[in-house]
């Protein structure tokens, strides 16, 4: 695979960071940068998370990932058995694939839905840098980081758009760098759900001020994979 370079793009605050829906923002030690159109650039060596092998839906129990990672899914019980975990398309009311691109593309792979739950990715090593395909936003959905110095959190309130949209401007690609290593990331809804996809982490390499970005987002994985971005 070739080699292709990229700026990792910071922010302080909310901010926009160019044109149509990219912006920025902190919580804490995360700086999160959202893009509705393509993934936003990205330093570092990274993995793919693959959930290629999984038959929809699964939806409860604790599943060790061939990448390496381990996906925990007992956060998601009771009437959301069979409707939420690793799902393909959408169940009205229960959830929607994420839009991948300014035409309203639906995203055609297995994806994961909290459901009015959480689930989480744990990684085998800490990590600095964490990416996924957000889908149909909404105030009541919630990523939380484990780090070193403990949880870090933050709500789709803090997204550009966070009304449950279904079209293109409801779903992003959000990046999220950390100054502190974090071993797990817990994706949870109060209500119906958190829709995700697309998943990347790894270690993040700050590029210089100003660098000008090299490349083009991605707007869909594969099988995991390692990419090294020099």
């Amino acid at each position: 695979m070739s080699l292709t370079k990229f700026a990792m793009l910071a922010g302080v605050a909310i901010a926009a960071i160019g044109a149509g829906q990219a912006q920025a923002f902190t919580v804490g030690p995360l700086t999160v940068t959202t893009n509705a159109s393509s993934l936003p650039p990205i330093s570092g060596t990274l993995f793919s998370v693959d959930l290629s092998g999984f038959s929809p839906v699964t939806s409860t129990g604790t599943y060790l990932l061939s990448s390496g990672e381990t996906l925990d899914l007992t956060g998601i019980s009771g009437g959301d058995a069979g409707q939420a975990g690793v799902v393909q398309g959408s169940v009205g009311g229960k959830y929607a694939a994420p839009v991948t691109d300014s035409v309203g593309t639906k995203y055609a792979g297995n994806y994961l839905s909290s459901g009015i739950g959480s689930l989480t990715i744990d990684f085998p090593s800490a990590e600095s840098v964490f990416a996924l395909l957000w889908g149909s936003v909404d105030t009541y959905n919630t990523i939380s980081f484990q780090t070193a110095g403990g949880p870090v959190s933050f709500t789709g309130s803090l997204m550009p758009n966070n009304n449950g949209d279904q079209g293109f401007g409801g779903s992003f690609y959000t990046v999220v760098e950390s100054s502190v290593p974090f071993t797990a990331v817990t994706l949870s809804s109060t209500q119906y759900a958190f829709e995700s996809a697309t998943f990347e982490y790894g270690t993040s390499v700050p590029e210089p001020t100003g660098m000008a970005v090299l490349g083009a987002g991605i707007v869909g994985l594969g099988l995991m994979r390692r990419r090294k971005v020099a």
